[in-house]
């Protein structure tokens, strides 16, 4: 239950983040507590975002609205001779990282 609270919610500081790792294209509405005695009420659908409602009010401010970026994100393993390359592409940058086992 956890995870997928914190797919939903995050918190650093004063700011919430809603969505910072769930799927764009996943339909969802949540209730959430957040810290300072804050509770937050939100839509995803069809990739749009509706707050229905932040309490106390003035939290409002505090929210940020992020993309999940792993949406953009695809990887691929490649066996070798000295361990296993992973070569992640993300939108148009790509990195390769190498491990061995």
């Amino acid at each position: 239950m956890i995870g997928l609270q914190e797919m939903l919610l995050q918190t650093n500081g004063d700011t919430i983040y809603f969505f910072p790792a769930w799927p764009q294209d996943w339909d969802v509405h949540f209730k959430l507590h957040a810290p300072k005695n804050t509770w937050v009420e939100a839509d995803l659908k069809n990739g749009k975002v509706k707050i229905i409602q932040v309490e106390p009010e003035f939290r409002k401010k505090d929210i940020e609205i992020m993309k999940n970026p792993a949406a953009h994100l695809s990887c691929r393993t490649v066996p070798g001779s000295s361990g296993v390359s992973f070569t992640c592409t993300v939108r148009k940058h790509s990195v390769t990282e190498k491990a061995s086992w």
